[in-house]
């Protein structure tokens, strides 16, 4: 595989650098910025090779390529220049528009904090394991010590949220963090005894609140000062601008956020976390069962954002958030399929890809392989998922539980979730939701019953592996086989409906009855006959039958440009497909079985 041309081929398929604003990374995805979503084109960029998959929400597109992210990002972003200060052309925005940039405000300032929130929170874990086990004395220096080291993003999120936001809103970074370190320093948290306390300030009076670990107010105050910043760069005179703009932003953004925001954010989280503890008062049975069933779709879509400012302001006031401790069961339950996937996996690529995907997220917490690899590509894996998701939430909301630090879910993060009070209950129900998620996968996935269908066309089977292009040799899409035909059309293997119909004409996709969707793609590069040699039978929507004439083809106009005409009939998103033994067939009469 080779990055460059990957990313040279990405760039070129996401509307070309013009059309990008902004691109960033996350552990295992490139996050793009783009001013025309319309102009992407999601299809071929899915089929390169290593690329996992794509996902758009609102103007932002994901890439999702792994652990090699950080190999593409520097050549994406020399590609690009300075393409992330362009500006958008202004258009009237909806709700739904407003929404999905508040969604991406949040996670791109959230995003870049996640190596650090999981390295404080793997030693976090780990001091928790040495202690509970009387291997470290809490109260020792050495404990201490690697105690701040755990606990020092948490302290001072407000600052590193801070800078963050304003490197996503193009400001200046550091004002940002001065505004929130100013309420945390020593002077000003001094002014308060308890939560509460009225100071005054200038005759206004100021609630005073610990504003240590607190997220909420951050963000509103660094996304009000960015409009300040902007404005005063504009009409500020350059000769005084670099002394008076950061004077006047801290004048007016501490006291502001010390009157407006830190109140504003302590009544927020309170009345978040009274409505889910009431939610969870109810029944924490259902509260866990729904967030172990629903979490890991709410990371694909990238809302888990606004759940883990919430988390965090829970870890705040309480030191503790029941609601992560029913977030991290939910992420046991992808620990599972992937193992599960290393037994139901028929061959050795297969095998190998889901040995990589249980080591990152087993050791590593990371989730974006596995959800894509296997969760959005075959929706059988979601059955056993949610049944280890849900058993997981379950048990959390009859033991009771307390997450004690932001850790991802990995094995060495056990000791960071409290069941019942004990340890050793929260082993228990990581080792069931393993257990529990790997024998579903086998039964849900692994018990693949044969599907029988007539031949599309007549010629002779080959296997997959055969096929001169990588992204069908190496089943990116799928599982199946492929044909060598011995005549120019295309039939239904099947009763079902056309789901998806190419502008180019070379590719028909089908599903049955019981959702079995097989694309069928005539030839090799036949894309770019843009349609040429092609005679439709069908249009998309169309229900048809068994046998039915789908398509015909010019052989002697392919053969004269030298196509290959070898046609993969994929499975799409099933990649657990005997391949059949090369034989020859007759289309219309011959039954295929795999």
């Amino acid at each position: 595989m080779n990055i460059e041309k990957n990313a040279i081929y990405i760039l070129e398929n996401i509307g070309g650098k013009e059309n990008v604003n902004q691109v960033s990374h996350c552990a295992t995805r490139l996050r793009f910025q783009v001013k025309n979503k319309d102009l992407i084109k999601k299809d071929i960029i899915e089929n390169l090779e290593g690329i996992f998959g794509v996902h758009i929400i609102g103007n932002e597109c994901q890439i999702i390529v792994g652990g090699d992210v950080i190999k593409y990002y520097p050549i994406i972003q020399s590609k690009i220049d300075k393409t992330e200060n362009i500006t958008v052309s202004k258009k009237k925005n909806s709700l739904k528009d407003y929404g999905f940039a508040f969604l991406d405000f949040v996670s791109g300032t959230m995003t870049p904090l996640i190596p650090a929130l999981i390295g404080c929170s793997m030693i976090r874990g780990l001091l928790i394991l040495l202690s509970q086990f009387g291997l470290m004395n809490a109260e020792s220096p050495t404990y201490a010590i690697l105690n701040a080291a755990s606990n020092g993003i948490f302290y001072f999120l407000p600052i590193l949220a801070s800078f963050s936001a304003a490197k996503k809103l193009n400001v200046n970074p550091y004002i940002a963090a001065c505004i929130s370190a100013a309420l945390m320093e020593p002077n000003f948290s001094g002014l308060m005894q308890n939560t509460g306390d009225i100071v005054d300030f200038f005759g206004i009076p100021v609630m005073m609140f610990n504003y240590a670990s607190s997220l909420i107010p951050a963000l509103l105050s660094t996304w009000l000062y960015s409009f300040l910043w902007k404005f005063l760069e504009k009409k500020m005179p350059s000769s005084i601008a670099g002394v008076f703009n950061p004077a006047i932003c801290l004048f007016v953004f501490v006291p502001l956020t010390a009157i407006l925001f830190g109140p504003i954010a302590y009544y927020i989280g309170n009345f978040v976390g009274d409505l889910f503890n009431s939610i969870n008062g109810i029944s924490p049975i259902i509260a866990g069962i729904f967030i172990g069933v629903t979490m890991n779709y709410l990371v694909i879509s990238g809302v888990h954002w606004v759940i883990t400012a919430i988390c965090i302001n829970e870890f705040a006031l309480n030191g503790y958030s029941t609601l992560f401790g029913y977030w991290w069961c939910a992420c046991i339950s992808y620990i599972a399929i992937a193992l599960g996937a290393i037994w139901v996996a028929k061959n050795k690529k297969e095998r190998s890809l889901a040995i990589s995907c249980s080591i990152v997220a087993l050791f590593g917490g990371v989730s974006e392989p596995t959800l894509y690899s296997y969760l959005l590509r075959n929706k059988k894996y979601a059955i056993p998922m949610a049944i280890s998701g849900a058993l997981g939430g379950a048990l959390a909301g009859i033991l009771g539980t307390k997450a004690t630090a932001f850790s991802m879910a990995t094995i060495f993060t056990v000791s960071c979730v409290e069941m019942n009070g004990s340890f050793i209950t929260s082993c228990f129900v990581f080792a069931s939701q393993i257990v529990v998620g790997v024998i579903c996968t086998k039964i849900f996935v692994g018990q693949s019953k044969a599907v029988s269908f007539l031949a599309p066309m007549t010629g002779s089977i080959i296997p997959l592996s055969n096929v001169n292009d990588s992204v069908f040799a190496q089943e990116t899409l799928g599982g199946g086989f492929a044909i060598i035909p011995t005549d120019n059309k295309v039939y239904s293997p099947f009763d079902g409906e056309i789901i998806s119909l190419y502008p180019t004409k070379h590719a028909i996709g089908l599903k049955d009855k019981n959702n079995n969707e097989v694309l069928i793609h005539i030839g090799i590069d036949t894309v770019l006959l843009q349609g040429e040699g092609f005679v439709l039978h069908v249009a998309q929507g169309d229900q048809v039958k068994s046998g039915q004439l789908l398509l015909e083809f010019d052989e002697a106009l392919m053969k004269s440009k030298n196509i290959d005409l070898t046609t993969p009939i994929i499975f799409v998103g099933n990649h657990n497909i005997d391949n059949l033994k090369q034989h020859s067939i007759s289309a219309k009469t011959q039954l295929i079985q795999i």
